[in-house]
């Protein structure tokens, strides 16, 4: 078997979309053929090209909110999402909200701070508010879920798959090319702590000194695993456990 020729892309590319028929990254005029069909996915596989999108479940009394990716783009203006949430409240009183943050690896800090922290205000009728992390959860996908598990306090549940990352961390930095090899790699710089929000002057990100939170940890409380087989079923086993409570 012989390789495609490189793809090479100027922006990179979230592997996990390919889960999902619908993902973007299988435009490449290559003829695949997905184990999956496009018309009975489950929710977290419904909008891979979207960086953020909200679906609410009446039946089973749920806001499901997925946040892909904590930056803006022509799919989702992070500032606009939260006012549509906001405004959100105005109309359902929701039993419970699932953040899904799963396959979130990062973006910027502030791009999801108004979400976050709004979440527990805006929908008081929530008795718990589930935040979905996996392995794919990284940088500002993680404090994302711990801001928000913050925030909403006794009514936070932490649900799925450990997150890739624990909450203090090195990250921002600049970006150069080997002299050699020319790949491009990135200096992390910064530090970032979110378990006790302990910030030190030339070491910590500074936009932290405002935006950190002592979070603890963002440990999974309820675990619930994604088998080859939940997938390949197109069962969602994280909702069905949400749902089940």
């Amino acid at each position: 078997m012989k390789p495609h020729p490189l793809d090479e892309r100027e922006k990179p590319y979230e592997a996990w979309r390919d889960l999902s028929p619908l993902s973007h990254g299988n435009d490449d005029g290559r003829t695949w053929l997905h184990v999956l069909s496009a018309s009975e996915l489950p929710n977290y596989l419904q909008k891979p090209n979207q960086n953020c999108r909200y679906e609410y479940l009446p039946g089973a009394g749920l806001l499901y909110i997925q946040i892909n990716r904590n930056s803006s783009d022509e799919t989702c203006s992070q500032s606009d999402f939260a006012q549509d949430i906001e405004a959100l409240a105005d109309s359902i009183s929701p039993n419970s909200i699932v953040f899904d943050v799963r396959f979130n690896t990062g973006g910027s800090n502030e791009e999801t701070g108004k979400i976050t922290k709004g979440i527990p205000a805006w929908f008081k009728s929530a008795k718990n508010i589930y935040i979905v992390t996996g392995p794919p959860t990284f940088s500002a996908g993680i404090i994302a879920a711990a801001r928000l598990k913050y925030f909403s306090g006794g009514r936070a549940v932490m649900v799925g798959e450990p997150a890739g990352e624990g909450l203090t961390m090195w990250s921002e930095g600049p970006r150069f090319t080997l002299p050699n090899s020319r790949l491009q790699v990135k200096a992390a710089t910064a530090l970032h702590d979110f378990a006790q929000a302990h910030f030190e002057l030339g070491k910590t990100f500074f936009p932290n000194l405002f935006f950190a939170v002592p979070a603890g940890n963002i440990d999974v409380d309820f675990p619930v695993t994604l088998s080859f087989q939940d997938y390949f079923s197109g069962h969602a086993p994280v909702l069905a456990a949400i749902s089940s409570k």
